[in-house]
């Protein structure tokens, strides 16, 4: 008997422990019930948004990798220097031959030709040869296309001569033929009678289709097959 009842309060006992956990039960509960829950994405979802660029931007281009710009060969720059100034040595070189050549043919020629100078128009050549005291009539019969041509050329040289503008002057006619040139004092090398054009104005009559060009130096009067007496000439003012 007594331990039956000993038995009951020991139950009673234990039953009275263990009432406040149970009490705490429904309170968990209700705390539970009362916190959102928390809305969970998977794995994989969460992985992609971490570095998927977003439609509307375009996506990085890579940057291309710098190359080191090559150094310079040691000696380059001397080398080009001396290269450049041999460049310039040869052209030098070259003009300074091309003026040589130049005036050496200019020279010849002016020995063995008529060098007429500028071209002016006939008032300036009147002003000339009113200053000029020596006056050289050339008649070049070289060339001449048939011999009424070549008379033609001689006749407008006596014409010219001849002419009243001549007065007060010294006249000194040339010609010049296939076989040299003549001149007052006899017979000369071409290059001889040239050479004394160079000392006043000189008018050269040579075959041509007519008419006259006036020059610094004098005037050259072509004359062809068909020509006046008396055609060539200058008249005193």
């Amino acid at each position: 008997m007594h331990m039956a009842k000993k038995t009951a309060k020991t139950a009673s006992a234990k039953g009275a422990a263990k009432a406040p956990e149970t009490a705490k039960a429904p309170m968990e509960k209700e705390v539970a019930r009362s916190k959102p829950a928390v809305e969970q994405k998977p794995a994989q979802e969460l992985g992609e948004s971490s570095w998927k660029p977003a439609k509307d931007q375009p996506a990085m281009a890579s940057t291309p990798a710098v190359q080191p710009s090559p150094k310079p060969a040691a000696g380059g720059a001397e080398g080009k220097r001396e290269q450049g100034g041999l460049v310039k040595g040869i052209m030098i070189f070259g003009l300074l031959a091309a003026v040589l050549f130049l005036a050496y043919y200019f020279m010849a020629l002016s020995e063995n030709s008529f060098v007429p100078g500028i071209e002016v128009d006939a008032e300036t050549f009147k002003g000339i040869f009113t200053h000029s005291t020596n006056v050289f009539i050339v008649m070049d019969v070289r060339g001449a296309s048939n011999t009424a041509t070549a008379n033609n050329i001689l006749q407008c040289g006596v014409d010219f001569a001849a002419s009243s503008g001549m007065g007060g002057k010294e006249v000194t006619p040339i010609s010049f033929g296939n076989d040299g040139c003549v001149t007052p004092d006899g017979f000369r090398k071409p290059k001889e009678c040239f050479a004394m054009l160079k000392d006043g104005t000189t008018i050269y009559v040579r075959d041509g289709p007519g008419g006259a060009k006036y020059y610094s130096n004098g005037m050259v009067v072509f004359v062809g097959p068909e020509y006046a007496l008396g055609t060539c000439g200058i008249k005193a003012t």
